[in-house]
């Protein structure tokens, strides 16, 4: 029974949903080809499903919104001149 609740964990491979994300990016005056970059988002999950060994089973029935914040730095690898 140990090994079927330590398998039941919802891992973003089960979970079936949509995800929605905005970034922006802002120029910076100084370095105008640098920009600092940022983004928000969530995903909304549901997963089903069953697991069985042995003599036992378990049923997972799970949802949740996971949310997602990213910062970091743009910039061109190629010139475009």
């Amino acid at each position: 029974m140990l090994l079927l609740a330590s398998r039941s964990d919802v891992h973003p491979n089960t979970a079936q949903g949509w995800q929605l994300s905005g970034g922006y990016r802002h120029s910076l005056n100084y370095l105008p080809q640098l920009r600092v970059a940022a983004r928000l988002g969530a995903f909304v999950w549901r997963s089903e499903y069953s697991l069985k060994g042995g003599t036992t089973s378990r049923e997972v029935d799970e949802d949740g919104i996971d949310l997602s914040f990213d910062l970091g730095w743009a910039f061109p690898i190629i010139s475009n001149n």
